[in-house]
C-alpha cells in the first residue's frame, strides 16, 4: 500500500473527496496537513484581533508541530495542492528529508497570486497547474481541474434557469445584480448565493452599504451544489479577471449538462466547448444573446467528458507523475 501526504489549502469538502479519491486510484493510505487555517472566518478573525503579523505565526507553530509529529514518517508521494500558507523554510527541511518521495506540487491558482511558489518551487519533482499560460511561461504540465461523480447528470428536472454559487469577490457582487436585472425573478427563476462571512455582512450593514439578497453566510456542501447545478439550464461562472485557468464551476457545469454563461474567454480552447451551450460575456458589458436562453443544451462526447472526473485527475496526477 502507497503511503501519500496531502498539503493542502482549506477547501470545503473537496479536501475529503481528492483524498478518498487518492485512496481508492492509489490504494493508498493518505495523511491530510492544512497549510492554512481550516476555516477561512479563522484567518479573518485572528487577523483582524491580532494582526496579519501574529495569524502568520500561529499559523505556521501549527504547521511546525504537525510537521515535527509527522518527521519519522516516509512517503511514497507528497501531494501539495496551491501552497499557499506554507511556513517555506521549514517546508523544505522536511522536504528534503523525505528522500524516497514522488513530490508533486497542483497550481490550483495563478502563481502571480502564490507568494510562496518562487520559494518552494524546487523541491518538487513534478509541478503541475490548472492554467495553459503558466504552464508554458513555467514549463510546467497542464492538466485541468475535475468534477466529482455528484455531478453527473441523469434526466435531472431542468427547473432553473439561472444558477450562481460561489464565494463573494471582486466584481461578483455587481456583475451578478446587472444580470439579475437583465432577467428579472419575475420572469426567470434564479437560484444565488455568494458566500460570505458574518463580520463582512455585518460591517456593510452598519456603514450603511447596500447587502445583496445573494450575500449570505452560507455554504452548501459538494452534493447541495451539484443538485441546483444538476437542475439549472444555465450557470454562471466569474472568475477572477485575471485568472485564465478554468474554474472548478465551468468542469462541473459539464458534468451537469448545463449550458454557461462566463467572462473567462479560455473557454473557447477547450476540447468541450460547443458554442450553443457556452456565452462570454464582457464585465462592464454583459450581452447574452436571446437565441443563447433558448437553445437547446448540446451533449458533449462522453469520452471528452470523463476526462474530467475526479478519479481520471488523480490517475493524470499520480500515474503520469512517474513517467516525469
Amino acid at each position: 500500500m502507497n503511503k501519500v501526504l496531502f498539503l493542502t489549502i482549506y477547501f470545503r469538502e473537496y479536501v475529503d473527496r481528492i483524498k478518498s479519491a487518492i485512496e481508492s486510484e492509489m490504494n493508498a493510505k493518505v495523511d491530510v496537513i492544512f497549510c492554512e487555517y481550516q476555516r477561512p472566518g479563522a484567518i479573518w478573525a485572528t487577523e483582524k484581533i491580532f494582526g496579519k503579523k501574529f495569524a502568520k505565526r500561529i499559523n505556521q507553530q501549527n504547521q511546525n508541530k504537525k510537521f515535527l509529529k509527522i518527521s519519522e514518517n516516509y512517503y511514497d508521494y507528497i501531494l501539495v495542492l496551491v501552497g499557499r500558507g506554507l511556513d517555506c523554510e521549514r517546508f523544505k527541511i522536511f522536504m528534503n528529508g523525505q528522500k524516497k518521495a514522488k513530490k508533486i506540487l497542483y497550481l490550483w491558482d495563478d502563481i502571480e497570486r502564490i507568494d510562496e511558489y518562487q520559494k518552494i518551487k524546487n523541491v518538487f519533482d513534478d509541478i503541475v497547474s490548472f492554467d495553459k499560460f503558466d504552464c508554458i511561461k513555467y514549463n510546467l504540465r497542464f492538466l485541468p481541474l475535475f468534477f466529482c461523480d455528484d455531478y453527473r447528470y441523469i434526466n435531472d428536472n431542468k427547473d432553473i434557469d439561472f444558477s450562481c454559487i460561489g464565494t463573494l469577490h471582486t466584481y461578483r457582487e455587481s456583475l451578478l445584480a446587472r444580470l439579475q436585472d437583465k432577467f428579472p425573478k419575475k420572469k426567470y427563476e434564479w437560484y444565488t448565493i455568494l458566500s460570505t462571512s458574518i463580520f463582512h455582512i455585518c460591517k456593510c450593514k452598519l456603514l450603511g452599504e447596500e447587502v445583496h439578497d445573494f450575500v449570505k453566510h452560507k455554504e452548501l456542501s459538494i452534493s447541495e451544489s451539484a443538485q441546483i447545478s444538476k437542475r439549472s439550464k444555465i450557470v454562471i461562472d466569474m472568475p477572477y479577471l485575471s485568472q485564465k485557468g478554468l474554474s472548478i464551476r465551468t468542469i462541473e457545469s459539464l458534468a451537469a449538462c448545463s449550458k454557461i454563461i462566463t467572462t473567462n474567454k479560455e473557454i473557447c480552447n477547450y476540447d468541450f466547448y460547443i458554442p450553443d451551450n457556452v456565452c462570454v460575456i464582457d464585465v462592464n458589458n454583459p450581452i447574452i444573446p436571446d437565441g443563447f436562453l433558448c437553445s437547446e443544451y448540446v451533449e458533449p462526447d462522453k469520452k471528452i467528458v470523463e476526462k474530467y472526473s475526479l478519479n481520471h485527475w488523480i490517475q493524470k496526477l499520480f500515474i503520469n507523475a512517474e513517467e516525469q
